[in-house]
């Protein structure tokens, strides 16, 4: 991934309840492996709310917007994940969420990248200690250029 100007994509799914177990199956299994297949760089995953009202929330890192468009493109057209789709709606009889919501994050130049994970820390309820030492521990083991973008870039 180029180091230039990285943008971040915050996707937000509502998800049903009744249904979390096999959302977080299917993501776990099958949308995160397709989506690595396709280069998407999913930087961390989260779970917030209660019994009646669940999130699941995760951080992309990307080069670029066309990036973004041409990878979003290719995971939607992937026969497997079309199959994987139809199958799971089939067996459940609904969609395994409700509604999402994203938006695409560009770094400021005066702002601490940390700063980002601390938003999204409040954002969904974890100290802002513990998610820090997640991330740092995250992107060191598995990335630690993907870890040093923002401070290469400028």
């Amino acid at each position: 991934m180029p180091l230039e100007n990285p943008i971040y994509q915050l996707r937000i799914y509502e998800v049903k309840p009744e249904l979390r177990s096999v959302f977080h199956r299917r993501f776990e299994q099958h949308a995160s492996r397709i989506m690595r297949q396709d280069d998407f760089h999913i930087l961390s995953m989260w779970e917030s709310g209660n019994e009646s009202h669940l999130e699941f929330v995760y951080l992309l890192a990307l080069p670029n917007k066309a990036v973004l468009q041409q990878q979003w493109a290719a995971f939607m057209g992937d026969e497997e994940w079309q199959s994987i789709k139809i199958q799971i709606q089939e067996s459940t009889g609904e969609p395994v969420w409700a509604k999402v919501r994203d938006s695409i994050l560009t770094t400021v130049p005066y702002a601490p990248f940390c700063k980002v994970y601390h938003i999204f820390a409040i954002m969904i309820g974890i100290r802002w200690h513990k998610l820090k030492f997640l991330v740092m521990q995250y992107f060191l083991k598995n990335n630690p250029k993907l870890f040093l973008m923002p401070f290469i870039s400028r």
